[in-house]
């Protein structure tokens, strides 16, 4: 019995194909609207308008899901199933260790769609508000990686 429980630890697998999976056709996308982006800036006056910024912000946010993603895989598979080649700052020991990681990535996403929303923002109350609520979910992230880092 002890041999089936300690097996089914590689369901996991199921997992980091999944992810694995939205980390590629996330990266695609990403690159679908680069290649895009690109298009537009050189065939039109694009790099004169405002929103040109925003739409680099909007494609720097998706390459860092699909980073979150991937780690998010890597991760998995290195708790569970077994060691990856990867350099120091990746390797991942603990369930502790990928959260770590996870939250470092998603504060910087907040971060990206603060300045989003503060380039496109009519209202400048709205970029008040906006930008208290980032600094409070980003204060608690924050936190909590430095309280579990002082144990």
């Amino acid at each position: 019995m002890a041999r089936l429980i300690g097996n089914l630890r590689f369901l996991v697998i199921v997992a980091v194909v999944g992810i694995a999976i939205q980390a590629i056709a996330t990266y695609g996308w990403a690159v679908w609207i680069t290649v895009d982006f690109v298009y537009d800036l050189l065939s039109s006056s694009a790099w004169q308008q405002d929103d040109t910024i925003v739409e680099l912000l909007q494609v720097l946010d998706l390459y860092l899901i699909g980073t979150v993603l991937l780690i998010t895989a890597i991760g998995l598979y290195e708790l569970f199933i077994g060691e990856v080649q990867l350099p120091a700052w990746l390797v991942i020991r603990t369930l502790s260790d990928l959260k770590t990681k996870i939250v470092e990535v998603i504060v910087l996403v907040i971060g990206i769609k603060f300045v989003e929303k503060l380039v496109t923002a009519k209202e400048p109350i709205d970029v008040l508000w906006y930008g208290l609520g980032s600094a409070a979910v980003m204060a608690v992230l924050i936190g909590w990686n430095s309280l579990k880092s002082v144990k």
